[in-house]
């Protein structure tokens, strides 16, 4: 589970799609990232491709 701490505070982040902005927001406790899909899109992308990267190398350090 991903979590964020700013300052003192941690939260769980969450994301959700508001239709009455056209924005995909996340939620990270004290900021909020507002997006358009277009960009959510591709942030997700590089999310996962840096995901991939972390549990590729953790696996050739555990081999």
């Amino acid at each position: 589970m991903a979590t964020l701490s700013l300052g003192v505070r941690q939260s769980t982040p969450t994301v959700i799609a508001e239709s009455h902005t056209a924005r995909v927001v996340s939620d990270l406790g004290a900021a909020r990232l507002l997006q358009s899909a277009d960009e959510a899109e591709r942030y997700a992308g590089q999310l996962l491709d840096a995901a991939k990267q972390l549990r590729a190398a953790q696996q050739g350090a555990a081999a």
